[in-house]
């Protein structure tokens, strides 16, 4: 009896397949339509729309969706997808390539894209012309001919909104008006709209998404009781709907860094297909698959508040998921671009104060980057901030800020600059379309590695030790600062390089030199005892053949020894961290209520916690010296170091470089390494001139090679000469050297008290009252801080 109930069950199973098959009939396919599209430019939301006309339900099994009529068969639909009948599915053109994701883009300026069935055979397909941003192009109705632009898309739906012939971006309302301008208030506020047009509607959202036809319409103020991002809409009849203006209004917040409000729509963040902060429907972490993994844009509406509350910017941009094994945490970083689809390809402020830069094409918004549970929320930013002004080498400018996302506090992010063409254009004068910009092992992401290849296949079996060779190596790197660039990484003990996190670049012209890009420096400052030296000579052909080269490596040693007396001297270091810690201490508070101990390790818990990992960041300063001289020492198989005390014959007449790296002024005793060539330059100031080095090494030369072995003195004497070029412009400059520094503190001094006059100038006279006192001293001692 059993085995009779089970067997018919069999047969209902079977016979159930076989009518479900029946039902979904490759005879069918002829009645799928691609029935409306979005073609950004491939970077930003592209999609395919495919509607089912036919009164039957669709099987996708084996056939194909294509933008190549020559590859027909370019992308497989998945294979259990049923359209169902009068029923839309949607793909998205990203390239990710899983699930309803092709590996192809969709070209913004116009091209072909088709289905097509299991031999290739079209079975429908659309040509397009140029597209626009936020535009799409579909037909109306949805199995009809005839094609129309839709202002408002509707990706998996009817094309039941108003559709145009042509799109004319002229042909648009104004922005709405808002009667108060987005800020920080105190409490309760009533926010009204207005428009050009009597007779348009005005349509807003308070969830940061942009505002359609079917959004709330406004009819009265809006009133604002907590902190909310207003985005408002004017639609008029017989036109497209107009650009989306937003407003955030901040209330009862209290905050000590500049403000970034980003608004997009929910979807563009959480959506399970689309969004870019979730895991998404294609989830697998041992494949590596993720939606924040891929290289997808949104468009995000941005503004800018300073420290003060007064507002910087308020644009359109699209915004990426940025980094690597960050894009894990709760809180990710982000990248932001100004591109002209969105209203404006600049951004046109001065983001970070410090730099003489005021426009930017993009900026990183960035986390705590990804190592260990010693976080910091600066942790990256401190060896910028080292090398800044101490070291010829490029690097990433820094300036903590607090993010609200949709309104929602979303705590402290980093502004860093974006190291790509734009960045070389910016800090070098290059031209950004003419550049070559690497990573890794030669992975092109500006330009060519042709050149680059050429210089490792000619240092590879060059004879290194030929002054020949090395001389031909200096015309095709910049030797000086790649030096400075290994210092840094070695020093800082960064375990995450450099078999990872490298960039080069170089000007693609006849004379361009490759320079190093400082970046990504999240793994450093952690084991004071890590041997960088090793990992960096094992790992880079390109630095152990150079070491080949007897200046090369004696440069490298004796610089290493001076930076280590002055740049990373543990004083120095800790100062950073130090100025670094406050800049962002009263906000800590806040960061912590949002993300303290919601995702493990990666997490500041308390604001005790995030001290000790402060202390043991200067813990390192004041441990890692004496290990990287061991380092030095044992490598390259060194005698030993000795001290070496260096002087100037008198205060702010001049200084002393060793090995290109500048020694603080007045009297000072470093430590170098034994039997290695140094080279000390005695540089004067302007008004000043060089008359000889007395000590271990008498003569008259301004440049001079010593090789130590014992502890030893040398001075540098320097001379006042009358004025003989224009004095300096910038203000507390006293010694005119371009500089507001040290010296300038201690001349100013010895004004105040008497010590000295001469040549100082009014340039310098702060206060106005014709001369240099107290008020002009404090002043340089400030700007000396700063610098330190």
């Amino acid at each position: 009896m059993k085995i009779s109930k089970l067997l018919s069950s069999f047969i209902c199973f079977f016979m159930i397949i076989s009518v479900l098959s029946a039902e979904v009939d490759a005879a069918d396919w002829h009645h799928l339509r691609i029935s409306e599209i979005m073609a950004e430019d491939g970077d930003y939301m592209d999609w395919i729309e495919i509607f089912n006309s036919g009164s039957q339900p669709v099987l996708l099994e084996n056939l194909y969706l294509s933008d190549d009529p020559d590859d027909p068969k370019k992308w497989q639909f998945p294979s259990d997808l049923i359209i169902q009948p009068r029923g839309f599915e949607v793909f998205w053109a990203d390239g990710m390539d899983a699930g309803r994701h092709t590996n192809f883009k969709l070209k913004q300026k116009g091209e072909n894209v088709g289905i097509f069935d299991p031999e290739g055979g079209r079975i429908d397909s659309v040509d397009y012309g140029k597209q626009t941003s936020g535009v799409s192009f579909g037909r109306h109705p949805d199995e009809g001919s005839v094609w129309l632009f839709f202002g408002e898309p509707t990706p998996g739906n009817e094309n039941n909104t108003k559709g145009y012939p042509e799109y004319d971006a002229t042909d648009t309302p104004p922005c709405p008006q808002f009667s108060l301008q987005g800020g920080f208030y105190t409490g309760r506020q009533l926010i009204s709209l207005s428009s050009q047009l009597p007779d348009a509607e005005i349509r807003y959202t308070l969830d940061g998404s942009e505002p359609a036809r079917s959004s709330s319409l406004y009819t009265k103020p809006i009133i604002i009781n907590s902190t909310t991002v207003v985005s408002a809409r004017v639609f008029d009849a017989g036109c497209f709907s107009g650009p989306v203006m937003t407003q955030t209004y901040f209330i009862q917040e209290s905050h000590t860094l500049p403000v970034i409000s980003i608004a997009t729509d929910p979807a563009h963040l959480w959506d399970d297909e689309t969004g870019i902060y979730t895991e998404g429907t294609n989830y697998d972490s041992f494949e590596g698959i993720a939606n924040y993994l891929e290289d997808w844009e949104r468009p995000i509406r941005l503004e800018f508040y300073e420290t003060d509350g007064t507002p910087g910017f308020n644009m359109n941009a699209g915004m990426k998921i940025h980094g690597g094994s960050g894009r894990d945490y709760l809180q990710k970083s982000v990248s932001v671009h100004a591109r002209e689809r969105f209203g404006a390809d600049e951004i046109a402020y001065k983001i970070f104060p410090d730099e003489d830069i005021s426009t930017f094409k993009s900026f990183i918004l960035r986390n705590d980057g990804c190592c260990d549970d010693l976080r910091t929320l600066f942790r990256d930013a401190i060896l910028h901030r080292i090398v800044k002004g101490r070291m010829d080498i490029d690097l990433q400018a820094y300036r903590p800020s607090v993010v609200f996302l949709n309104g929602e506090y979303w705590g402290i992010l980093n502004f860093r600059e974006k190291l790509n063409e734009h960045y070389l254009a910016s800090h070098h004068g290059v031209d950004p379309d003419d550049v070559d910009l690497l990573e890794e092992n030669s992975s092109v992401v500006e330009g060519d590695a042709k050149h680059y290849e050429n210089l490792l296949n000619f240092i590879e079996t060059a004879d290194m030790t030929s002054g020949e060779s090395y001389e031909y190596i200096r015309t095709q790197m910049e030797v000086n600062e790649y030096i400075n660039y290994q210092i840094a990484e070695i020093f800082s003990a960064n375990s995450d390089w450099p078999d990872n996190n490298i960039k080069y670049w170089r000007p693609k012209t006849p004379e361009g030199k490759w320079r190093w890009l400082l970046y990504d420096t999240d793994y450093a400052f952690t084991d004071y005892k890590y041997d960088g030296i090793e990992k960096a000579y094992g790992t880079q052909m390109l630095f152990r053949k150079l070491l080949e080269n007897p200046e090369f490596k004696n440069e490298f040693i004796q610089r290493f020894a001076s930076y280590l007396n002055t740049t990373f001297r543990p004083e120095r270091v800790i100062f950073v961290i130090d100025s670094l810690r406050k800049g962002i201490e009263t906000e800590m508070p806040n960061h912590i209520r949002k993300w303290g101990g919601k995702y493990g390790s990666h997490s500041i818990s308390s604001i005790s916690e995030w001290e000790d990992n402060i202390e043991k960041r200067k813990e390192f300063a004041t441990q890692r010296l004496s290990y990287v001289r061991e380092h030095i020492k044992d490598h390259f198989g060194l005698s030993g170091t000795v001290k070496f005390t260096l002087g100037t014959s008198e205060p702010c007449t001049g200084r002393i470089l060793i090995n290109g790296a500048p020694m603080p002024t007045g009297d000072f005793t470093g430590i170098w390494f034994k039997n290695v060539p140094l080279r000390l330059e005695a540089v004067p100031n302007t008004n000043s001139r060089f008359v000889r080095w007395e000590g271990i090494a008498d003569g008259n030369q301004e440049e001079i090679s010593v090789t130590l072995t014992e502890a030893s003195a040398i001075t540098a004497v320097f001379e006042r000469i009358e004025p003989t070029e224009p004095f300096s412009s910038v203000p507390g400059d006293i010694d005119s050297d371009g500089h507001v520094t040290l010296c300038d503190a201690i001349m100013a001094i010895r004004i105040c008290a008497g010590q000295t006059t001469g040549f100082v100038v009014l340039q310098n006279d702060i206060s106005g009252d014709g001369k240099i006192g107290t008020e002009e001293t404090i002043y340089i001692l400030r700007k000396v801080s700063c610098a330190f």
